[in-house]
């Protein structure tokens, strides 16, 4: 009997804390790393104050919606988009976003109680179709599979951006994945490729003819001037020797010939002997 008000008094205080950890947990809530809190009651009624990370206290019929922070990364698979010159491609396109702390309350009226991954699943792939068929439009079928990727991409966050910002969600990051072709596009592309590749086989043979003739051309020139030189330099040598040859010159060649072969002529650069005068 003296056991009693104590077993009495210990039932007590185990059923109040029992209660405190059925109610408890109803008044608190925890807003994990990187998020943000926004208080709401199903009657409609939204709080302007935000909760923070960590453990608050919030009504007994309030419901909270957390929101991102930090960065989360969203890919979307084979989006149909197609090319200025009128191709299909899928694409996979993936982009990260974090959500502007101080336009939640904007977001959630104009969403309700969604929770955000079915806003990056239904809205927001929307507007990013939206975004990349606007941008891939302004690019033909090669340019997107080469060089005009990197741009388009980047005017796919560009439009994309500016779509979403205003209700508060900020982008980064977007990545257009390698185009997938179905296979009559791909027969295009092969055949685009091929006759590309046929017109710069053409243009380097041209390149190389042009090359090759102006190889001649310079050979050509060098040899006239090397004929030019030394036909230039023979008519002085030999105006050199015309000017050599005086009549006292000839009077000499004239006596001397005469010592040795009898009676000779001497004309201008040469000797001729008279035999019958000899």
């Amino acid at each position: 009997m003296t056991n009693r008000p104590f077993i009495i008094g210990g039932g007590i205080v185990g059923a109040i804390i029992l209660a405190l950890g059925i109610i408890l947990p109803m008044f608190i809530e925890k807003i994990p790393t990187g998020y943000v809190g926004l208080v709401y009651s199903p009657s409609g009624g939204v709080k302007d104050e935000t909760l923070k990370e960590g453990w608050h206290v919030v009504g007994l019929f309030d419901k909270v919606i957390e929101y991102p922070t930090r960065l989360q990364t969203v890919s979307y698979h084979d989006m149909v988009l197609s090319t200025q010159d009128g191709k299909n491609i899928n694409a996979d396109i993936s982009y990260s976003y974090k959500v502007d702390p101080t336009k939640v309350v904007s977001i959630f009226k104009e969403f309700g109680n969604i929770s955000v991954t079915d806003i990056e699943s239904g809205y927001l792939e929307k507007r990013m179709l939206a975004a990349a068929r606007a941008a891939v439009s302004n690019y033909d079928l090669l340019g997107i599979y080469g060089a005009d990727s990197s741009e388009a991409g980047l005017d796919i966050q560009k439009r994309y951006e500016e779509d979403v910002k205003r209700l508060g969600f900020m982008v980064s990051d977007v990545t257009l994945g390698a185009p997938k072709p179905d296979k009559n596009t791909q027969a295009a592309i092969d055949s685009r490729i091929k006759a590309s590749q046929e017109t710069e086989k053409k243009k380097i043979e041209l390149e190389n003819e042009k090359i090759e003739a102006e190889k001649k051309r310079v050979v050509a020139e060098g040899e006239a001037k090397k004929k030019l030189i030394e036909a230039e330099a023979e008519a002085k040598a030999n105006n050199i020797v015309a000017q050599s040859i005086t009549p006292e010159l000839l009077q000499k060649i004239e006596a001397e010939a005469r010592k040795q072969h009898g009676w000779v002529t001497v004309k201008t650069g040469e000797v001729i002997v008279d035999a019958d005068k000899k």
